[in-house]
């Protein structure tokens, strides 16, 4: 796997890569509190696959540093742009899981000439009143006492019952990756999340796309993404049974299959 440090206005971004180059791409984003390490099994199979799949660390998570705020899902699309240039991809699939769907989403409704297609994971396009609130909360509560205050929460939203008990090594694993966050890039991303609003753009959006969740996700609901899909032209949704917020770790098998069969492989 291919690692790079990439200069951007206000810091360096860490990126990995697999597979030919001058191959189609694949860029892959994560959640909120994740890095790269989260898409390792997706990172494998499509490189096995023929693709170019590449993945970066958002602004102060994992190896990437972070800067001063504010966060906007534009900035977070320059990031993506200086990625794509680094490793010489163009028009590439994009694939984003929560914050990174969001991401997508707002890539289709003003850049969607630049890409191929887009698969929206785990992601809501609306934030309601009460769940705006209760993000800026986090967000504050972040600041003050650093990002260890959520982990708890964010482990039990991101996997299922079954998932902790049969697999403490992956959720240890994602508790790490949660730690390794900076705690003001987190409480400044926070601005984007509770901020988003693509629902009524997504009728837009001329891209092929796919709508990922999972069957018991909580934060981004499978009627929510329905809807999604419903309100996006010639999308379609896929739902993995036993997966909560983050399919991609705990059904990698299965959420693969979804991103193969959609590219057509």
């Amino acid at each position: 796997m291919d690692r790079a440090k990439i200069s951007v206005a206000g810091g360096t971004l860490h990126a990995v890569a697999a597979g030919p180059e001058g191959a189609p791409g694949v860029v892959l984003m994560g959640s909120l509190a994740s890095d790269t390490t989260s898409w390792v099994p997706q990172i494998e199979a499509l490189a096995a696959a023929g693709f170019r799949a590449i993945s970066f660390d958002f602004r102060g998570h994992g190896a990437s540093s972070t800067a001063p705020p504010p966060f906007t899902l534009e900035l977070f699309m320059e990031d993506l742009r200086a990625v794509c240039r680094h490793f010489g991809v163009t028009r590439p699939h994009l694939v984003g899981l929560s914050l990174g769907g969001m991401i997508a989403m707002h890539a289709a409704v003003h850049a969607g000439a630049d890409y191929a297609s887009i698969v929206v994971a785990s992601a809501k396009a609306h934030m309601p009143e009460a769940a705006a609130s209760a993000w800026a909360a986090r967000a504050t509560e972040v600041r003050r006492d650093g990002v260890g205050i959520v982990v708890a929460g964010s482990i039990e939203r991101w996997f299922t019952e079954p998932f902790h008990q049969t697999r403490p090594d992956a959720v240890q694993a994602a508790r790490e990756m949660i730690m390794r966050t900076d705690a003001a890039a987190y409480a400044d991303c926070i601005d984007i999340v509770r901020n988003v609003d693509l629902l009524c753009h997504l009728p837009t959006i001329r891209l092929p796309a796919l709508y990922v969740v999972g069957e018991h996700d909580l934060a981004a609901t499978p009627a929510e993404m329905r809807d999604m899909a419903e309100r996006t032209p010639g999308a379609r949704l896929e739902i993995i049974p036993a997966a909560a917020h983050m399919p991609a770790i705990e059904q990698p098998a299965a959420f693969n299959a979804c991103l193969l069969g959609f590219f057509g492989k």
